[in-house]
């Protein structure tokens, strides 16, 4: 008698129209290291439906998270001895595939048509298999990345039908190492992918959604059952215009009441009362409200019980947009010396024809300029008081609000002090004694203006007077055959190499020295009698490099760079700092992806110094807006980063985004103005100093002692936040905000409460 499991899948919908308010990592960290974080809504675990001797799972999305053309179909179940799975592979109507492999192992089978399991059974190790599987049956498999791995009694059949192809899969629990079937309850880590490669194009898709398939921390639950969901439903198609989303779903079997909710942004469309079984079509409308400013964002499709709230089915699908904020401001800083602001006023869908009300208004909601747009406009801003200000847009379409920054005179640079060094201090780094944020851009593609607002040196970025720099390390080369990796020379060759490079190194320079730039990159020593090469595990290989040089060299310090988060865990042992780029730090739905990463990535840390990456223009040019980039920055800091390193390759920044360039322009002095007393004082357990009431999701950090604490504060919302902050006991709100009054939050505001005793 075969039983089933149920898979599960984590998933981003921080939307409080959808959840109680709850907490999300708001203890401090163990080891002190990282700040505390607490969000105002909290992820829900997804059962997705399976049925008994032939549960199914549907669903595919691409790589950067669209909706797959070619539909896959999972089927699953396993016995006392093995695990069963059935791809059912759609084929395009008049679409011939292409696939190669002749063999078992055969690299070839990754040139064409193929499906992909990875099935981690130690979730807290990371231990997976791979297997690939072409359509004429040969088998690719793997124990992590090793191909010499052979499982035993794997039996694999596959047969191509006129729109379809099927490939079934029975793998013996003992070939993973296991006695027998895991105990009910037991939950492993999955991904089911598909390598869909007709003749003239390639599509790749998974069943979690992801973009690294060996990143298991991504990868979607499966926790073993001996009874399936009964209900049923599957996302058959999903289509997306402006403003529009049109979404079938067949339902089988649906003997509870169910309601499917699609979201974007702070926006709910939620359809109710379905029938048990049948086709469903559903086509939701979003008002012109708070678009960002850039080409995609994420779209959230769920079905959930009406009653309970229990989640059956949920897909997150990023969307191209065709469509603009109506209200885009030229800057996101503004001086005395800019005389105005100025704005783009875009009409919605819904008013082509009609102007649009823009207001310049302070905090506390006073108008102080208004007028009647359409396309560019403008405000005197000659008598500002120096502060935030918020530009917004309204007509009959929707609403926008935008924050502005005035400051009278320019924000000035905030250069390191001479003649400090870099040095560690409850996990994060100081200079000359004090603590620092260091911040700067990586030197591809397009160079930064030749304003010198930067603290850190890294390729051309930050020329100014004191910065801290980054040091590479030499005798290494990348090489792209027989695959993308580092080869280095014999170990004894290697070390006396690097060893009369730190040799020449002045430890009071500020300065660390990176081992490695993208250290998850496969690593290939000199193999057997100096013939070949041979892989290594490059989290060992770094790791024992890092101990034998911090052990000759205390004073100096090391770091690597890793843009795998799933390879944080392996490194964190091999430096002083991590550089790191959590999962979403170059996605194109910035905060929504960084909600999940940064807590992974502090977690894997565990009290280690980081300095976090971050993409300005990756995936492309158009994907972050300024206040996206402002907010992650500010929530690298609640998550305890010294630093951030922004990412300027791909694509570059067109001059025409004045609003993104300000903000880079203004970061360092604006951080520096809080971070070094904010980094000082010790953590403050949430709710000792102040209760916060918030509509919308956020995070937050405060430190203090018993007279002054800082609060760094970011609204996680995409729309407007009404946000209020009630101090506890003796402590008064001093300037940042007002005491127990509800402030709107403009989208991703991030802001710094200051309090006294």
């Amino acid at each position: 008698m075969k039983k089933t499991f149920v898979l599960i899948f984590s998933a981003l919908l921080f939307t409080s129209a959808l959840f109680m308010t709850g907490c999300c990592g708001n203890c401090p960290v163990k080891n002190g290291a990282a700040d505390s974080k607490k969000s105002s809504a909290e992820t829900s675990s997804i059962l997705f439906p399976v049925a008994a001797d032939g549960d199914m799972i549907s669903g595919f999305t691409t790589s950067s998270g669209a909706w797959a053309k070619s539909k896959t179909v999972v089927t699953t179940s396993y016995d006392s001895e093995k695990l069963f799975l059935r791809f059912q592979s759609f084929i395009e109507r008049g679409k011939k595939l292409k696939y190669g492999g002749k063999k078992s192992d055969d690299m070839a089978i990754f040139g064409g048509e193929n499906v992909e399991i990875f099935l981690c059974t130690e979730p807290e190790t990371g231990k997976y298999f791979q297997f690939a599987v072409n359509p004429e049956g040969f088998m690719y498999s793997a124990l992590r990345k090793d191909p010499s791995w052979e499982p035993e009694n794997v039996k694999v059949k596959t047969e191509m039908k006129k729109d379809f192809w099927t490939m079934d899969i029975s793998i013996p629990f003992k070939t993973l190492g296991l006695a027998s079937a895991p105990a009910k309850g037991t939950v492993w880590h999955v991904n089911f992918c598909r390598n869909y490669h007709p003749v003239g194009y390639r599509e790749v898709s998974n069943f979690a959604g992801i973009s690294s398939y060996h990143d298991t921390k991504q990868f979607c639950k499966m926790v073993f059952e001996k009874k399936g969901s009964q209900s049923r439903i599957f996302l058959n198609s999903f289509q997306y215009s402006p403003g529009k989303v049109k979404a079938a779903f067949s339902l089988e079997n649906v003997k509870e009441p169910v309601s499917i909710e699609i979201i974007r942004g702070d926006f709910l469309h939620k359809t109710s009362n379905l029938p048990p079984s049948g086709t469903v079509t559903i086509s939701a409308e979003f008002p012109s409200s708070y678009i960002p400013i850039k080409d995609m964002e994420p779209v959230y499709v769920r079905a959930v019980n009406s009653i309970t709230g229990k989640g059956l089915f949920s897909r997150k699908l990023n969307v191209t947009l065709e469509e603009r904020d109506m209200l885009v401001p030229d800057k996101f800083y503004y001086t005395a010396q800019d005389k105005k602001v100025s704005f783009v006023v875009e009409h919605p869908r819904s008013v082509e024809n009609s102007a649009i009300k823009v207001t310049l208004s302070d905090r506390d909601g006073k108008k102080l300029k208004e007028g009647v747009f359409s396309g560019k406009g403008s405000f005197d801003i000659s008598g500002l008081s120096d502060g935030s200000y918020v530009l917004s847009a309204v007509c009959s379409g929707g609403r926008t609000d935008r924050l502005i920054i005035f400051n009278k005179k320019p924000l000035s640079p905030v250069p390191l002090k001479k003649g400090a060094r870099l040095a560690l201090k409850d996990g994060a780094v100081t200079s000359g004694g004090e603590f620092v944020y260091l911040i700067t851009g990586s030197s591809t593609g397009k160079p930064l203006p030749k304003d010198k607002f930067f603290n850190f040196r890294a390729g051309n970025f930050g020329d100014m007077p004191y910065s801290a720099q980054i040091s590479g390390t030499p005798g290494k080369k990348l090489v792209r055959n027989p695959k993308t990796a580092y080869t280095y020379p014999e170990k004894a060759k290697y070390y006396a190499m690097l060893d009369k490079h730190f040799a020449k190194a002045n430890p009071a320079s500020p300065t660390f020295h990176r081992f490695t730039y993208e250290a998850q990159i496969p690593t290939f020593l000199p193999g057997k009698d100096r013939k070949g090469y041979m892989e290594v595990h490059s989290g060992k290989f770094h790791t024992d490099l890092y101990r034998y040089f911090k052990a000759k060299y205390p004073s100096l310090l090391f770091s690597v760079q890793t843009d795998a988060s799933g390879w944080v865990k392996e490194l964190v042992d091999s430096c002083d700092i991590m550089e790191v780029c959590p999962y979403g730090g170059y996605g194109n739905a910035t905060i929504e992806y960084l909600k999940k990463g940064l807590p992974n990535a502090d977690k894997d840390l565990n009290g280690k110094p980081r300095i976090f990456w971050t993409g300005v223009t990756i995936p492309n040019n158009k994907c972050r807006k300024g206040e996206e980039l402002r907010a992650a920055i500010y929530l690298h800091i609640i998550y305890g980063s010294s630093g951030t390193i922004m990412h300027m390759g791909h694509g570059a920044l067109p001059a025409s985004r004045t609003r993104l360039w300000s903000v880079i322009r203004n970061l360092n002095a604006e951080i520096a103005s809080f971070y070094p007393k904010y980094r000082s004082m010790p953590l403050i357990a949430d709710g000792e100093a102040v209760k916060i009431k918030a509509d919308k999701d956020y995070a937050m950090s405060i430190r203090g002692n018993d007279k002054e604490a800082i609060m760094v504060f970011v609204s996680l919302s995409s729309g407007e936040n009404k946000v209020k902050v009630d101090p506890v006991g003796d402590w008064k709100i001093v300037s940042g905000g007002k005491s127990g009054k509800e402030e709107i939050l403009t989208p991703y505001e991030a802001r710094v409460w200051y309090l006294k005793k």
